[in-house]
């Protein structure tokens, strides 16, 4: 026990982050990362129990495959370098035949001089096989012909295999010329910078490199070459701050081209500068379109304001306004957006949000009020933990109220980009139901069927249709994650009203009731969508409600304005049924019947 308490107090300050999210660097002694630290330290002290010898330490490697913590990697690979070239030389040999990761891992760590013998032996690998990590430990020897290799590989048409780019960019500083030449020549034959020498976010680089290639950006190089450094510049993120003063200059050039790019470096070193004028030309407020994905309404450089506090200081008057777009999805990024900078003028809009009958907009808000530590929303957040309809919102809620009072920090930080769809939410809502039978206030509602072919067994899957007066309306399924509802009038030709996967529908007032799901890469969602007609007869929009996850299997009528959704996507799996008012929106989850 000694032993392993020595472990965890050795490990206190490398552990980045708990399994839920905690900022573990800057509250190391919360709880969720004491759990974690303890966790990993019993892993690394098992580890070290088992690691007796050199075969007793490799059998270890092979059978734990990559199931590997951070720390309990690190006493393994401190183990077997202990046992000097013989490790390194059963290492090396996993390597090359593309048998283990963490081999690499461990080498990649290790600082001691290469031998010439494992040289020769990287070189024969890299030659035979670019594309392995054999590759980013050639470039890592510090061997002129390695590295020349490496650099032949990556300037080769031919050779775009990421591990060949990631050793390519290890050796920046010493090569950087080299870069400049492939992005200038790429101009030079109009190809996309994709098609030349890139740079990643964790290129190496000193202040001596960026002030050499700001130099190149001089007005008597060419236009070609001054993009190709100023493109270079951009791509160094935070690592071309040594430029700033350079880039300042280029943001006014006259060369519009030139000037956007020295803009994106400025900001991607955190200068405020620009900022007043990057949120007013690159923060617009957006209309509703049921057609975007969140992904795609990135217009403005989120992580900017959000890392800067000279940016959100001086721009967040002008953001603010975003809290009020039309678009519910872009009001969701901002709230993230003030929560992660912690933008205390937010919080007066922010709470207003807590009314919204979006529960995930009431989630962002949360959440932001909660990073905020805006004392004057507690009264607001304790009514939602006791009210609101979904169990989730009334778990943040309440734990938001307990961070506030008591000055806690967040135990889960919400994404980046746009990316804020976590799984807690979905999971909050979904029950039990081996009866398939549901209620509501205390009635039983009718069954909803999971597929159309439950309604009519000529229909695909993803596929249906629904007959009114005036004409149909007909869905289909795109393939994988897309579909789209189209309306086909009785005089005139058919208009697409939507492209989104549609899970079911059915008829209300003049027009359609219909039920939309999107699952993919770890994203789920969905909505209810009231379509009916203007004046002039086109089809039109309503959002009636954002489900808790993805719609499948349809819609079914209770009474009046009143249905209900389904989110059974297997069956004999968790899943909701969310019932809710055609003009009003979501009144609440049903309850299981219990057999």
């Amino acid at each position: 026990m000694l032993a392993t308490a020595f472990i965890a107090l050795s490990l206190l300050q490398t552990v980045p982050a708990a399994d839920g999210g905690e900022d573990c660097e800057t509250h190391p002694l919360a709880n969720a990362c004491m759990e974690a630290l303890l966790v990993r330290a019993m892993s690394a002290a098992l580890a070290g129990e088992e690691c007796v010898g050199l075969e007793a330490c490799l059998i270890l490697l092979d059978e734990r495959g990559e199931d590997f913590h951070f720390e309990d990697l690190h006493f393994l690979g401190t183990k077997l370098l202990t046992f000097g070239q013989p490790a390194r030389t059963a290492l090396l040999d996993r390597v090359i035949e593309g048998r283990s990761r963490i081999a690499f891992n461990i080498l990649d760590r290790d600082r001691t001089d290469w031998s010439a013998a494992d040289i020769d032996r990287l070189l024969d690998a890299v030659r035979a096989r670019p594309a392995g990590y054999q590759t980013r430990l050639l470039a890592r020897t510090g061997d002129a012909r390695g590295e020349r290799l490496v650099m032949d590989l990556a300037l080769a048409p031919a050779r775009r295999e990421l591990s060949v780019r990631y050793a390519a960019n290890q050796l920046f500083p010493n090569y950087w010329q080299e870069f400049l030449e492939a992005r200038e020549r790429a101009l030079d034959r109009d190809l996309a910078s994709s098609q030349s020498l890139q740079l990643m976010r964790s290129t190496r680089s000193n202040a001596e490199v960026v002030a050499a290639i700001a130099a190149e950006t001089g007005p008597d190089r060419t236009r070609n070459h001054r993009l190709a450094a100023l493109s270079l510049l951009e791509e160094l993120d935070f690592a071309a701050t040594a430029a700033e003063s350079r880039l300042l200059v280029l943001a006014d050039d006259p060369d519009s081209e030139i000037a956007d790019l020295a803009e994106q470096a400025l900001i991607n070193i955190g200068n405020a500068v620009h900022a007043r004028r990057i949120a007013t030309e690159q923060c617009p407020m957006l209309e509703e379109d049921f057609e975007a994905y969140f992904f795609e309404l990135n217009t403005c450089p989120l992580e900017y304001f959000e890392t800067s506090p000279e940016a959100m200081d001086a721009s967040g008057p002008i953001l603010l306004r975003l809290l009020n777009s039309p678009y519910d999805t872009q009001r969701q990024i901002a709230a993230y957006m003030f929560a992660r900078a912690e933008y205390e003028p937010a919080v007066p809009q922010l709470r207003a949000m807590l009314a919204s009958e979006n529960w995930r907009l009431v989630t962002s808000a949360i959440y932001a009020l909660r990073a905020i530590g805006a004392d004057e929303a507690v009264a607001d957040l304790r009514s939602l933990s006791a009210s609101h309809w979904h169990p989730y919102v009334r778990e943040r809620a309440a734990a938001a109220v307990e961070a506030i009072e008591n000055g806690s920090p967040l135990d889960m930080y919400p994404g980046s980009h746009g990316q804020y769809w976590l799984v807690g939410e979905l999971e909050a809502a979904r029950l039990e139901c081996p009866s398939d039978r549901w209620q509501w206030q205390g009635r039983e509602l009718p069954r909803i069927p999971r597929t159309p072919s439950d309604v009519d067994p000529r229909m695909r899957f993803g596929s249906g249709r629904i007959d009114i007066a005036t004409g149909r309306f007909e869905w289909g399924s795109l393939g994988d994650w897309d579909g789209e509802l189209i309306w086909h009038p009785s005089a005139g030709e058919p208009v697409r009203v939507l492209r989104r996967q549609i899970e079911g529908g059915v008829p209300y007032a003049d027009g359609i009731l219909v039920a939309t799901g999107m699952t993919h890469s770890g994203v789920e969602g969905g909505r209810v969508l009231r379509v009916d007609f203007d004046a002039d007869g086109d089809p039109r929009i309503h959002v009636v409600d954002q489900l808790p996850g993805a719609a499948y299997g349809g819609l079914v009528h209770v009474e009046d304005r009143i249905y209900a959704s389904s989110g059974q996507l297997f069956l004999n799996m968790p899943y909701f049924v969310t019932v809710f008012d055609a003009e009003i929106g979501i009144l609440g989850l049903a309850d299981c019947v219990t057999d």
